[in-house]
């Protein structure tokens, strides 16, 4: 992973191949300390896991795909939870017949190159847990 930050505190951020999404952007966000941000990428991945949330059963349910895929579009932010910074991203990519899939990412691997912009936001951001869905929502 490299990555530079802008003269207005944007971080543009390479992962390489190889390396965890969730993984490497946690990490540097522990290392940079953001405890807030906005986060949008494009790259080439394989091995997609997603979930998609089912309000009724308050639960995920989880799908991986094996291969390689284009990253259409990833978005999403950075915020506390527990204590620590947490990235919660939705995902679209799509197959060589140009199908696209997409979710909360849960974790996927480079195979080129992905670029990311990071964008903290000034504000100290958490989640909290909501009793009525089970999620770590915004405390805002």
């Amino acid at each position: 992973m490299k990555y530079r930050k802008t003269e207005d505190s944007i971080y543009l951020v390479r992962l390489e191949k190889g390396d965890k999404v969730i993984s490497s952007l946690t990490s540097l966000a522990n290392e940079l300390e953001i405890n807030s941000a906005v986060i949008t990428g494009i790259g080439a991945v394989k091995d997609p896991h997603i979930g998609y949330f089912v309000v009724k059963q308050k639960r995920y349910i989880e799908k991986r795909y094996e291969g390689n895929f284009e990253l259409l579009s990833m978005k999403g932010n950075i915020a506390v939870k527990e204590g620590k910074p947490f990235c919660h991203i939705h995902v679209m990519f799509s197959d060589a017949e140009f199908k696209a899939f997409g979710g909360h990412l849960l974790e996927m691997v480079v195979t080129v190159t992905m670029e990311i912009v990071i964008i903290p936001l000034k504000i100290n951001l958490e989640r909290t847990r909501d009793g009525g869905t089970s999620l770590y929502l915004w405390n805002v």
